[in-house]
């Protein structure tokens, strides 16, 4: 009896783990957003954008704000259009979800998911992202 109660226990712990109580964590961070209207009506909030990185799906970048403090959190919106080159573009503008009134200046490595901007750039080998008071362009190789 005590063997069926020891393989019974050392069953379920063996059929349990950790990963099944956990929610699996988006790599990415957040999506970016496709939406026309919200595209529309963000105005300039001053976010600075650098270092662009894309590794799969995952852009990371910098951005630079001023505010009183480093808690804000970032929004990627698109429009979803495609302007029409060689290879062809898509516009990014940022959001912060606070804005205030500091001198200070912070900067804040961010990641976002391009999985809803690869599904409209679906046919295309090559797109470049163009995000706000950036330089520089960055390269996607789909």
């Amino acid at each position: 009896m005590n063997r069926l109660y020891m393989l019974l226990i050392f069953g379920m712990l063996v059929s349990c783990s950790d990963k099944d109580f956990m929610p699996e964590a988006d790599p990415c961070g957040d999506g970016i957003i496709v939406d026309a209207d919200a595209y529309s009506m963000i105005e300039d909030q001053g976010l600075v954008f650098s270092n662009p990185q894309i590794d799969g799906d995952c852009l990371t970048l910098t951005i630079g704000f001023s505010g009183c403090d480093d808690t804000p959190v970032f929004s990627l919106v698109t429009d979803g259009s495609i302007a029409e080159s060689f290879p062809v573009q898509m516009f990014f503008k940022g959001k912060s979800d606070v804005t205030q009134a500091c001198l200070a200046f912070f900067t804040k490595e961010v990641q976002y998911d391009l999985s809803p901007v690869r599904d409209i750039l679906k046919d295309i080998d090559t797109a470049i992202l163009n995000f706000p008071g950036m330089d520089s362009r960055i390269t996607w190789e789909l």
